[in-house]
């Protein structure tokens, strides 16, 4: 099946045959079998240009070390792997996920690329400055408390690295009312940029998608500061 016919198939799906609240749920936290064959396609499907136009903003270095967050089907993952040669690294907030990608991403793991690691946000398994850039498509919608993530994402960063988010607006995630009023958290490009300088990062900056899928999607890129907030620390 061609990745157009799986997606028209996935939005068949949510628009008519599941129900919204469960379908909210499981784009916060994919889980069981549909999580694991539905979402995980669909995710990477239906994201596909916006995580392309992620990543181009993050402009990965060869020597970059690499962290998706929320890495679902795996899609930013992969496409990484092409553009760095360093140290990849996934963290889901869903079990279900973290096994799925060890099985989709197998060669990655195998050839010691890639680690994956149950974790949320706030609270993220990895040390202190462990990588160079970081990749979050649609994933603050579901961010409970969005400083304590920042402040994380901040302190994983070494000093001058990168973090870029890609999202789609609040004004288009209206139109899907019948699934964002359950649970999701939505965002102006405004908005996401003055919680980012609140943070201590540099360089804020967003771009507004064109595209005939991206259309009202946006893309927000900041910089960790050569030195963190004491904020910013772990105690």
């Amino acid at each position: 099946m061609t990745a157009d016919r799986r997606r028209t198939l996935s939005n068949l799906l949510a628009a008519r045959l599941i129900p919204h609240r469960f379908l909210a749920a499981q784009l916060r936290r994919p889980s069981g079998w549909f999580g694991r064959w539905v979402m995980t396609r669909g995710l990477d499907d239906g994201n596909a240009a916006l995580i392309e136009a992620t990543l181009d903003a993050l402009a990965l270095a060869p020597a970059d070390r690499f962290l998706d967050v929320g890495f679902g089907g795996g899609a930013a993952i992969r496409r990484a792997a092409e553009r760095t040669r360093a140290a990849l690294y996934g963290v889901d907030v869903s079990p279900d996920m973290v096994s799925e990608g060890h099985r989709r991403l197998g060669a990655l793991v195998r050839a010691g690329r890639l680690d994956l690691v149950t974790g949320d946000v706030t609270a993220l398994p990895l040390r202190d400055g462990l990588v160079d850039a970081i990749c979050t498509t649609n994933t603050i919608y579901f961010w409970d408390d969005l400083p304590a993530a920042l402040s994380e994402l901040s302190r994983v960063l070494a000093p001058g690295g990168r973090v870029a988010f890609g999202y789609t607006g609040r004004a288009k995630m209206e139109r899907f009312g019948e699934i964002t009023r359950h649970g999701f958290r939505t965002f102006t490009p405004a908005e996401l940029e003055a919680a980012l300088a609140d943070a201590g990062f540099t360089g804020v900056r967003s771009t507004d998608l064109r595209g005939a899928v991206t259309e009202g999607d946006h893309v927000t890129v900041a910089s960790r500061p050569s030195a963190l907030r004491p904020s910013a620390r772990r105690p």
